[in-house]
Formats: C-alpha cells, structure tokens, sequence
C-alpha cells in the first residue's frame, strides 16, 4: 500500500475540494501567470525583431506571409490553430456577404 490504507493515489487536493478555496487559489494564481505570459510574449516580439534585423541586414524578405502579432492579452486571439478554430470562429465577427 503506497499511498495507504484508504488511499489510491487519485484523490483531488484539499483546495480543490471545496468552491471557495479553489476560487481564491487560482484568484491568487492570475497574477504571476498573466504576468508570466507578459514576459514570454515580450521575449518572442524580441527575438522576431532581431531576427527581423538579421534578414533585413542580410537583404532578405521572411518566406510566406506576415504572422501576427502576439496579443498582449493572456489568452488573446491574434491568430487561430485548426484546433481552435471553431472556438475562434465564434469570437470573429461575421463577414457580409459580397455584393455582385
């Protein structure tokens, strides 16, 4: 018995057990993840714009089309995977129809 007698080794947190306290928790959480994901966010615009100056230096264009930006919001849509694409397409506004 590695976990104990009347354990299996499955069993959820303390904090995830009740409402409360899984709610102030992740409350406690948001903070240093949105600012995490700032960071990480800032780096790559960094680097693609070193990268950027690279190609520029060199005379080259980047291949394909232009990506865009990552979005400063944590969680934003500045672009879409295939797997998320119905999520995202629910979030874009609808296009007109085009006028002959």
């Amino acid at each position: 018995m590695t976990f104990g007698k009347d354990k299996r080794g499955d069993e959820m947190p303390d904090w995830a057990g009740d409402k409360q306290n899984r709610l102030a928790k992740l409350k406690q959480a948001m903070p240093s993840l949105e600012a995490e994901a700032k960071l990480a966010a800032q780096e790559e615009r960094r680097i693609e714009a070193e990268k950027e100056e690279q190609r520029q230096a060199a005379g080259r264009k980047k291949p394909g089309k232009p990506a865009a930006a990552p979005s400063e919001e944590p969680g934003g849509h500045s672009s879409c995977s295939r797997r998320n694409a119905v999520r995202c397409a629910a979030l874009k506004p609808e296009r007109s129809p085009k006028k002959d």
